[in-house]
């Protein structure tokens, strides 16, 4: 027998999710938070509708901040089309904030960052890190703590991890060693999804 989900439901887990949105942010003592765009991961990005009074139409933006003012949540979204950003607030009780779809994905989205800050930061503090491993160490398929699929181009590669680091231009990077050819491979752009993997192989390093 199929359950109904009724409006209130709906209310009180949209409710909910704003609270659980809400506390990362003061957990991490923030008061607004800029969201990862990661222009080879389009799908990751979370877009909700908002209305647009100019065309008396609801349009399609994207969430590229969250934040805080004065206990009340609000987003920042960037409308593609008209090249335009502003605010939804919370307390305007609009679609966007109160879509339970739609608020898994900022809050997926806010983890998504704050992992990518504390590893920037840390990276910022020590620079490379690296297994600084021998040529001899490198044949030993059990000294290696990740191995993790990386993207160069259409090429998947499975690399077992030996340094990460940051690019001259601040974007995370990593170094390995192909496991299925044990050719060096370098500079390989790190995603969003590769983020836990990556964020594991610096806790074993440090």
């Amino acid at each position: 027998m199929k359950k109904h989900i009724t409006w209130q439901e709906v209310s009180d887990l949209s409710i909910t999710l704003q609270n659980e949105i809400i506390s990362l942010l003061k957990e991490n003592n923030l008061d607004e938070l800029e969201l990862k765009i990661d222009d080879e991961r389009p799908e990751d990005v979370t877009y909700v509708l908002d209305y647009n009074e100019r065309f008396d139409s609801w349009t399609e933006k994207m969430v590229t901040h969250v934040g805080l003012s004065d206990d009340d949540l609000y987003l920042k979204v960037y409308d593609n089309i008209e090249g335009e950003e502003s605010t939804i607030y919370a307390s305007e009780m609009s679609l966007a904030t109160r879509n339970p779809s739609w608020l898994v994905s900022i809050r997926d989205n806010m983890l998504t960052a704050l992992e990518a800050d504390r590893m920037l930061e840390l990276l910022k503090k020590k620079g490379r890190i690296s297994l600084d491993l021998s040529e001899e160490e490198e044949l030993n398929d059990n000294i290696f703590p990740i191995t993790v699929t990386l993207h160069e181009g259409n090429d998947t590669p499975r690399i077992k991890l030996t340094d990460v680091y940051l690019s001259e231009d601040g974007h995370l990077k990593a170094d390995g060693i192909d496991a299925e050819t044990g050719e060096k491979r370098s500079d390989f752009y790190v995603h969003a999804e590769q983020y836990t993997d990556v964020f594991h192989f610096i806790g074993h390093c440090i």
